[in-house]
C-alpha cells in the first residue's frame, strides 16, 4: 500500500521554506495521488496561488473567499492533483477550516493583513457591487523564491489567482514564469488595487503579462 494513503499532511509555512508544523487531517485520499490518463501518462500537477479573502456579503458575517478556495470547489469534482498556496493573517487562520474536508494539499503562510471584500447583491436587479476594505499582503519575489517554489516543485502549471492588480508584483510573476507555465486571472488586469468601490479600468500597462 502506498504509505501516502496513511500519511497525508497539511503544511503551514511560517518563514522561508521552514516547515514549522505538520498536522494530520482527514481527506479523500485519491485526490492526492497522481492519476493516470487513458494514454497512460500522469496527469500534470497544478498549483493555485492567491490570497485567501474575507467576504462580507450584504453586511453579513465574513465568509472565506479567494481563488484557492473557489478553485478547489470546482477542481474537486475532477479529482485533480492540485496544490493550493495562500496567505492569511494569523488572527484569521480559523477561516481556513473549510479546506479541511476538501484537501490536504494546502500550504499557507501568515501575512500581516487579510484581504477583505464587501459584496452587496440586489436580489431584484441581480446587480452586484464590490468594495475592497483591505488589499491584504501582496506576493513579492522573495516569498515566491523562499517558500512558494520549494513547495510546488512537482507542479508544472501555476494559476495566479489575483483579485486585483496589486496582489502580485511583476517580479513575483517573473519568478514564477521562469520555472512554471502560468495562467493569470484576467480580473488582475482590469481591477485596480485601490480601497473602496471596485471600478473596472483598462490596464495602463501590460507589465503583469
Amino acid at each position: 500500500m502506498d504509505p501516502r494513503r496513511n500519511n497525508y499532511r497539511r503544511l503551514q509555512v511560517n518563514h522561508a521554506a521552514e516547515w514549522c508544523r505538520t498536522r494530520p487531517i482527514h481527506s479523500r485520499t485519491s485526490r492526492l495521488i497522481p492519476r493516470v490518463s487513458s494514454r497512460g501518462s500522469l496527469t500534470p500537477r497544478l498549483a493555485i496561488i492567491g490570497l485567501t479573502t474575507l467576504d462580507r456579503i450584504n453586511n453579513s458575517k465574513p465568509v472565506i473567499g479567494g481563488a484557492p478556495y473557489y478553485s478547489l470547489q470546482g477542481l474537486r469534482e475532477f479529482q485533480a492533483t492540485t496544490i493550493f498556496v495562500t496567505k492569511i493573517a494569523k488572527k484569521h487562520v480559523k477561516m481556513l477550516s473549510p479546506f479541511d474536508d476538501l484537501t490536504n494539499d494546502l500550504i499557507w503562510q501568515h501575512s500581516d493583513t487579510t484581504a477583505t471584500y464587501s459584496l452587496r447583491y440586489d436580489t431584484r436587479t441581480g446587480k452586484r457591487d464590490i468594495a475592497i476594505d483591505d488589499l491584504g499582503e501582496p506576493w513579492n519575489s522573495s516569498s515566491i523564491e523562499e517558500w512558494v517554489l520549494p513547495a510546488i516543485t512537482t507542479c508544472t502549471v501555476v494559476h495566479v489567482g489575483a483579485l486585483s492588480n496589486s496582489d502580485f508584483t511583476t517580479r513575483a510573476l517573473a519568478s514564477l514564469s521562469r520555472r512554471k507555465y502560468l495562467s493569470l486571472d484576467a480580473q488582475a488586469l482590469v481591477r485596480p488595487g485601490n480601497l473602496g468601490t471596485v471600478k473596472m479600468q483598462a490596464p495602463t500597462s501590460l507589465d503583469l503579462l
